[in-house]
C-alpha cells in the first residue's frame, strides 16, 4: 500500500498568495510606468503651449474657393396675373380624417395667354405647395358649407400640389364672416370666369391686377430705457451732540465747599 501525503489548506494558500503577489507587482510596475510615461507627455504639451505667443497674428488663405452666382428662383408664377389673395388655413381629408395642411396665403392666378384662373395655396415659411388645381365646373369646386363652423367652407378638386391629379376634399378656415364670404364671391367669380372662357368668351368680365408686395425687413428700433426721477434728497439734519452731566456725590459736594 501507498500513502500520499495530502497538502493541507495551509500550504495551498501559502501558494496561491505567492503567485498573486507576483502577478500584482507585475502590473502595478506597468501602471506607474504609464502613468510617468502620461505625465511625461503632458507637461511636453504645456511647454509648447508656453512658447507660443498669444498675440501672434494668424495668417491664412481667405480668399474665395468657389464664386457662387445669384440664381433666379422660378415660382411657375411668373406668366400669372394675381387676382385674388387671402390668409387663410387649409384642411384635407387623409384616411378619412381632417388633417392640416397648414396657415398661408391662398391665391387666384389667371394665365396671361390662357385666361384660364386656377387656385395655388403655400406653407407659411416653407413655401410647400398645399393646394394647385384649376376651378372646374360641377360636381367639382363647388362651396358647401362646414357643418360645426360658419367660418368654413369644403369642396372637392382635382389637386396637382404632389405632382400627380388626385382628386382630393379640401377645407378653408378663416377668423371671421366676412372674409369668408370675400373667399366665396372671389372663388365663384373665378369658376364662372372658367365656365364662360370655354362657353362664351365674350361675356368675359377681367378682375383686376393685385400688386403683389414684398415684405421689407424692417429695423428694430432700441428701445429706450426710461430712468425713474430721482427725487431731490431732503437736506439731513444735523444730529444733536450728546451731553454728558456728571453728578457727584454728596459727600464729595461738601467736600469741595469746605475746600473752597
Amino acid at each position: 500500500f501507498f500513502f500520499f501525503k495530502q497538502k493541507t489548506a495551509y500550504e495551498i494558500a501559502q501558494r496561491l498568495v505567492g503567485s498573486e503577489m507576483c502577478i500584482r507587482d507585475r502590473v502595478s510596475t506597468q501602471s506607474t510606468w504609464d502613468i510617468e510615461k502620461i505625465m511625461a507627455e503632458e507637461k511636453g504639451e504645456q511647454a509648447k503651449e508656453s512658447l507660443a505667443d498669444p498675440e501672434e497674428e494668424v495668417k491664412g488663405n481667405w480668399a474665395k474657393v468657389v464664386d457662387l452666382p445669384e440664381v433666379p428662383v422660378v415660382t411657375g408664377e411668373e406668366d400669372e396675373d394675381l387676382i385674388f389673395k387671402m390668409k387663410v388655413k387649409l384642411f384635407r381629408i387623409k384616411d378619412g380624417q381632417w388633417k392640416e395642411r397648414g396657415n398661408g396665403d391662398l391665391k387666384l392666378l389667371r394665365d396671361r395667354k390662357t385666361k384660364q384662373i386656377r387656385l395655388l395655396m403655400r406653407q407659411d415659411k416653407t413655401l410647400k405647395i398645399v393646394a394647385n388645381h384649376f376651378l372646374s365646373q360641377k360636381p367639382l369646386c363647388e362651396l358647401i358649407p362646414m357643418t360645426g363652423s360658419d367660418k368654413a367652407v369644403i369642396w372637392v378638386a382635382n389637386d396637382f400640389s404632389e405632382g400627380k391629379g388626385t382628386q382630393e376634399k379640401f377645407a378653408v378656415k378663416v377668423t371671421t364672416i366676412d372674409l369668408l364670404n370675400s373667399f366665396k364671391e372671389n372663388f365663384n367669380k373665378a369658376r364662372e370666369f372658367n365656365r364662360l372662357l370655354k362657353e362664351d368668351p365674350s361675356k368675359l368680365v377681367m378682375a383686376p391686377i393685385l400688386v403683389e408686395k414684398k415684405e421689407e425687413s424692417v429695423p428694430v428700433k432700441e428701445e429706450k430705457k426710461v430712468e425713474a426721477e430721482k427725487k431731490p434728497e431732503e437736506p439731513k439734519l444735523a444730529e444733536p451732540k450728546k451731553q454728558f452731566h456728571l453728578k457727584l456725590h454728596p459727600a464729595y459736594e461738601l467736600s469741595l465747599i469746605h475746600i473752597s
